[in-house]
């Protein structure tokens, strides 16, 4: 609703993409029609598609949230835009720095999701899921809510209703202030990435790699490194 009274100021071209996981029956059904009713109110194109997410899930043998993640992004792109705006909010960031840190992350996985990656955009990002709520209600916005977030059948539901609640009574600014440390700590992990990338430009050799420059770097700088090195000769990420 915002982009689209941004467009024609920004000259911008918005389609909308929403993929029913076909997890939840007819309420999934239900999502679909309200997205395509509110794209057409708007004069805005809606791509739509349908996966089996639980049977896909189970071919590809990893879990029904990182395979529906994989198949959004995969809708995305097939949508042929220039960039992509997802809704994710700064709850939604805070909610992921958690779960990565009960995973026993580094500094990467303590940053929460990114403002912009590639050509991701996520604007909503500084507001939280409550603020943009009582946006919806100011404005007379409709919107519906996945029954599946009402469960803790998913980790990061439940870390959502019984973590972060327990946060929020101690310090009702809870969010605003785990926004603010996430800010900080990415630009520390900013900071770091330069680091890395200096050092590996100047210890990398036309065989390898010259030992001594590790050995003359910190130890938090050459770990980096090194997992840097041995993501990209393994294709998958390192910590």
């Amino acid at each position: 609703e915002i982009l689209s009274k941004l467009k024609q100021e920004y000259d911008i071209i918005l389609k909308a993409v929403h993929l029913n996981h076909n997890i939840r029956g007819q309420e999934a059904l239900r999502d679909q029609r309200v997205v395509e009713e509110f794209c057409q109110k708007l004069g805005i194109e809606c791509l739509s598609y349908s996966v089996d997410i639980p049977a896909l899930a189970k071919e590809m043998g990893i879990g029904e949230e990182e395979c529906g993640r994989i198949k959004r992004y995969e809708c995305f792109n097939d949508a042929g835009c220039d960039a992509v705006a997802t809704a994710h909010t700064l709850s939604d960031s805070i909610e992921t720095m958690m779960f990565n840190l009960i995973r026993g992350t580094g500094l990467k996985g303590l940053c929460g999701i990114p403002a912009k990656r590639d050509n991701i955009i996520r604007p909503l990002i500084e507001c939280t899921r409550s603020e943009i709520e009582s946006y919806c209600k100011d404005n007379k916005i409709d919107y519906v809510t996945d029954s599946t977030n009402l469960t803790d059948d998913y980790t990061r539901n439940f870390i959502r209703h019984n973590i972060v609640s327990k946060f929020s009574e101690v310090n009702e600014g809870f969010e605003s202030a785990i926004g603010s440390a996430m800010e900080t700590l990415r630009l520390e992990n900013d900071a770091m990435e330069r680091a890395k990338n200096s050092l590996i430009f100047e210890c990398k050799r036309e065989n390898g790699y010259d030992r001594q420059g590790f050995i003359n770097t910190g130890n938090a700088i050459r770990r980096r490194t090194v997992a840097d090195i041995l993501s990209s000769h393994m294709n998958k990420d390192v910590e």
